[in-house]
């Protein structure tokens, strides 16, 4: 199931931030494509009319590096692009982002281009824009910029900062419209980077990407409900999202885990309500990183699979060694163990339905849809 969208985060204005260090994978976009974009909600309060409002920042105005900045600026919250050593401004063609509402910003580069995009909607186009790189030393920081003090604040709630390593489209913004990303967006190569901030809870956000950029919250900022959108209560999976076959050089991550658990609830939805079995435990929940490596979820996640393997299969089912000194090794024997028994049993289902097609439970010649 997808993430599903519960808090924000909201700063005051004042000392609030959150540090994600200095990630190498946002500093491995360079000067190549890609897409920032947020959901933010900026307050009507402006301390002084040289507020900025910085949305997510890697530079360190003090000593000169630009590096870059998207920041909602000034006292009319105009959507601005800040970027390398000259700090050339990209002025959002004057779109207003004051009013206490939530609004939907992001900034793309496909070449020398750069489009600014509010509520999905392109308001303005660069073209001819110098290649500038985005990477530098300076640590990424949502809500503040370097040097801090507090003019360079965010004062307002901070929801769903994504980044990609290419330039999304008019089209795709619009589409993904008002929802969190979905489990198969999650496993895009070209996601960098997303926090959506449902911990709710504690100082740290974690990164729901395969990058697993966390960060630490600091100062005036904490968790809040107000949400810019309620994702829809998900339908239970349709799609066998496949399996994997690990190598040495693999590791096991959260987004391994989650298309397995999903693969599990499609296997579990296919037989058990058709009345195949009756003593299959739904598997555990979808994970966020925040939850992962946790022993029980993976032994969860064992025993549904096991469940399967001792009613259709011959085989003996895997035992449940997994412990909390062994999962922070997982290799990619014991992932596998975890894969093939799913595609196994997922082949079994096409059998399945061969073998009951002229079964006693159905009318001879009748065409079984599992």
């Amino acid at each position: 199931m997808p993430i599903m969208n519960t808090h924000s985060i909201l700063l005051n204005g004042i000392d609030g931030y959150v540090n994600l260090g200095n990630p190498q994978a946002i500093n491995d976009i360079g000067t190549g494509d890609f897409t920032i974009e947020a959901r933010i909600r900026c307050k009507n309060e402006v301390v002084s009319s040289s507020y900025h409002q910085p949305i997510v920042t890697k530079s360190t105005f003090a000593t000169g590096d630009w590096g870059f900045n998207l920041n909602a600026y000034y006292d009319d919250h105009r959507l601005t692009f800040h970027f390398d050593s000259t700090g050339l401004t990209a002025n959002a063609g004057g779109a207003k982002l004051n009013g206490d509402v939530w609004k939907r910003v992001a900034v793309t580069r496909s070449g020398s281009t750069v489009k600014f995009f509010i509520d999905g909607v392109n308001t303005s186009t660069f073209t001819g824009v110098a290649l500038f790189s985005i990477s530098n030393v300076n640590d990424l920081i949502i809500g503040a910029r370097v040097p801090f003090s507090v003019e360079r604040r965010f004062n307002g709630n901070i929801d769903e900062v994504i980044f990609w390593n290419v330039a999304r489209s008019e089209a795709q913004f619009l589409e993904t419209g008002n929802r969190s990303l979905l489990d198969s967006e999650l496993l895009d190569p070209t996601l960098i980077a997303y926090w959506a901030f449902n911990e709710g809870s504690g100082t740290t956000v974690f990164d729901s990407s395969q990058n697993g950029i966390d960060g630490t919250l600091n100062g005036g900022v904490t968790f809040s409900t107000d949400i810019p959108f309620t994702d829809p209560i998900p339908p239970e999976p349709d799609t066998w999202l496949g399996t994997k076959v690990f190598q040495s050089t693999d590791y096991y991550n959260v987004i391994d885990f989650n298309r397995e658990n999903i693969n599990a609830e499609y296997l579990r939805l296919k037989l058990i309500d058709k009345g195949y079995v009756t003593n299959f435990t739904k598997p555990v929940r979808n994970l966020l990183r925040s939850d992962f490596p946790y022993v029980e979820t993976i032994n969860d996640l064992r025993s549904n699979i096991n469940a399967l393997i001792n009613i259709y299969t011959t085989k003996t089912a895997l035992p449940i060694i997994i412990s909390s000194d062994q999962v922070q090794v997982f290799d990619c024997e014991k992932a596998n163990e975890l894969e093939l028994p799913q595609q196994e049993i997922y082949e079994l289902i096409d059998l399945m339905e061969q073998l009951y097609r002229y079964s006693g439970t159905f009318s001879a010649g009748q065409e079984v849809n599992l």
